[in-house]
């Protein structure tokens, strides 16, 4: 029996990227073939790895951190242009991730940035892989800017959070998009990366890093915060940007993932994220398998 080939798409969105996995991993079981991979920021991370050949060891290494070691990871900065430069999280993608160009991948793989000086999307199909994922995952003011070739690069999800309109197609392959913005109406404000926060103590620059993220008081009994309110906001502009750009470039399957399921920094929490993926996975896939079946 021939599988069925997938153009994957996989989006941006901080620690709910985990659930990514678990679509991988659900399709893998089902039988279908992944033949071509885009992502953006996070999406980028988990597509890399699984295209690089090192989701499972990436994968290990999610499931074994701590609230404690996630907080390690921040290597702070004093600099302006971000919080942390993001080198103590490459260093350890680079024990379980291959550094390979991305034309030597196995299969195509697209990674999405925004270049800060022209305001335009940044595409890297081709050269080294580690430098087309710092640069996607760079989210404003949070990471430095990836500087490349003279220009500071960020987040690709700022202008593209669901890169459709890049993944490599197939005449015989389907389209799959994982959506990690999915709005829920009964959406509400939570205590979020302060909580993480919380757990650890006797620390500098967490001491530091805490005040600056409780700097807004709470009002009319939701926890916010300065981290609150730019994750909230984010999530607001993303989920409109998916919105549109789902409706332009409409998929075959469309796995939704709750913004409601992690924030940020919740990586901690990956087993739950996973399942949370796998989850989301089944319910898609058993109702587009249920309507081909039926035709």
């Amino acid at each position: 029996m021939v599988k069925q080939k997938v153009a994957l798409v996989l989006s941006s969105g901080g620690a709910r990227g985990l659930a990514q996995i678990g679509v991988i991993e659900e399709l893998e079981k089902r039988g279908y073939q992944i033949s071509s991979i885009s992502g953006t920021s996070i999406g980028s991370v988990v597509g890399g790895a699984y295209a690089a050949g090192g989701l499972a060891s990436y994968k290990d290494w999610m499931l074994s951190l701590t609230k404690k070691e996630v907080f390690n990871l921040m290597d702070f900065t004093i600099r302006n242009l971000g919080f942390m430069k993001g080198k103590k999280v490459f260093d350890e993608m680079q024990k379980r991730i291959p550094n390979i160009n991305i034309e030597d991948l196995p299969i195509p793989f697209v990674a999405l940035s925004t270049n800060l000086e022209t305001n335009k999307e940044v595409v890297f199909d081709k050269g080294n892989l580690y430098e087309a994922l710092r640069a996607s995952i760079s989210i404003p003011t949070l990471f430095v800017p990836y500087l490349h070739n003279s220009h500071h690069l960020v987040d690709g999800g700022l202008l593209n959070p669901i890169p459709v309109n890049h993944v490599k197609r197939n005449e015989d392959d389907i389209l799959v998009a994982v959506n990690l913005n999915a709005h829920e109406s009964n959406f509400q404000l939570k205590k979020i990366e302060n909580k993480m926060l919380e757990d650890i103590s006797d620390w500098n620059y967490f001491n530091i890093y805490k005040k600056f993220a409780r700097g807004f008081p709470k009002s009319q009994g939701e926890n916010l915060s300065y981290i609150n309110i730019l994750n909230r906001s984010l999530g607001i502009m993303l989920n409109r940007i998916c919105e549109l750009e789902l409706k332009l470039n409409q998929p075959d399957i469309l796995i939704d993932i709750s913004r409601n399921t992690s924030s940020t920094f919740e990586f901690y929490r990956a087993k739950e994220i996973i399942n949370a993926g796998t989850k989301a996975a089944i319910f898609a896939l058993d109702n587009y398998e249920n309507k081909i079946a039926k035709k």
